[in-house]
C-alpha cells in the first residue's frame, strides 16, 4: 500500500523477497519514504499477541499475590500500608485493564539507514531482501513535508521539511 507504482495484492514464489515483489510493483513513487515503511508479518502478529497474553496473566498473578498478602495480614497492617496495597491493586488492575485493550499489529523493524534513506537514488535498494510469507503487507508512506518538534522545548510547532535540516536546526527553531 501506499507510495507503490502499483498498489495491490501480489502472489509470490516461494523464496521471493520483498523487493522482488516491490520491484515487480514497478518500483516506489518519487514520493516514497522508505524509512517511514510499515512492514507487518501475521507469524509475528501472533507472537507477539502471545506475548502480551502472557504478561496480562503474569500481572494478573501478581495482582492476586497481592490480594492475598492484603487478606492475610489484614490485622496486621497499618492503615497506610492497607492504603499502599490498594494503590498497589487499583495500579495493576488499570495496567491490565489497557493491555488487554492492546492488538499486536505484527510490525517488524526493517532497521533502514536513515542517513542512506533521506539521500537515496535508488529508494528499493535501501529494502531488506527479506524472504515473504503468506498475509505479510508492507504500506510505504509519502515523504513528510514537516518536522513536529515536541515535549521540553519553548515552542512546540511543526516546521517545513528541508533536505539539509538536522535535529539541531529542528530543536534551535523550537
Amino acid at each position: 500500500e501506499g507510495e507503490v507504482q502499483v498498489p495491490g495484492i501480489y502472489q509470490f514464489e516461494p523464496g521471493e523477497t520483498l523487493r522482488q515483489v516491490i520491484n515487480r510493483a514497478s518500483g516506489l513513487t518519487a514520493q516514497a519514504y522508505v524509512y517511514g515503511a510499515e512492514f507487518m508479518r501475521d507469524s509475528v502478529r501472533s507472537q507477539q499477541q502471545s506475548n502480551l497474553d502472557n504478561l496480562i496473566r503474569r500481572l494478573e498473578s501478581q495482582q492476586r499475590n497481592v490480594s492475598e498478602k492484603a487478606a492475610a495480614n489484614a490485622g496486621e497492617r497499618t492503615d497506610q500500608v492497607r492504603v499502599q496495597l490498594e494503590q498497589q491493586k487499583e495500579n495493576l488492575q488499570q495496567q491490565i485493564e489497557r493491555l488487554r485493550e492492546l492488538r499486536s499489529k505484527g510490525r517488524v523493524a526493517l532497521e533502514l539507514d536513515p542517513d542512506k534513506a533521506l539521500n537515496a537514488i535508488d529508494k528499493l535498494a535501501l529494502i531488506p531482501d527479506l524472504p515473504l510469507e503468506d498475509g505479510d503487507m508492507l504500506i510505504v508512506p509519502a515523504q513528510p513535508g514537516f518536522v513536529t518538534v515536541m515535549g521540553h522545548v519553548n515552542n512546540e510547532n511543526s516546521y517545513l521539511f528541508r533536505p539539509n535540516m538536522t535535529v539541531g536546526d529542528a530543536l534551535d527553531r523550537a
